[in-house]
């Protein structure tokens, strides 16, 4: 069981995880999602979960509310 508990960012239609110390405009400090899931295909064990909570950042979001800082 992986649980992932942050940011996650698209860079140029990429989706990413974005680590504490991730830049959201740098893909180079950023971890890919096809990554994550290549590494839990490669895992012998027979049940696999992924956890993923968090907000997505966009380009453009529009107004932000004070839940989304």
């Amino acid at each position: 069981m992986v649980f992932f508990v942050g940011h996650s960012a698209e860079v140029e239609g990429v989706p990413y995880l974005v680590p504490v110390e991730g830049e959201f405009d740098d893909p180079r400090s950023l971890i890919p999602l096809s990554w994550v899931i290549d590494q839990l295909a490669k895992c012998p064990a027979r049940q696999k979960v992924l956890v993923l909570d968090g907000p997505s950042l966009q380009p453009n979001p529009g107004p932000r509310t004070p839940c989304q800082r």
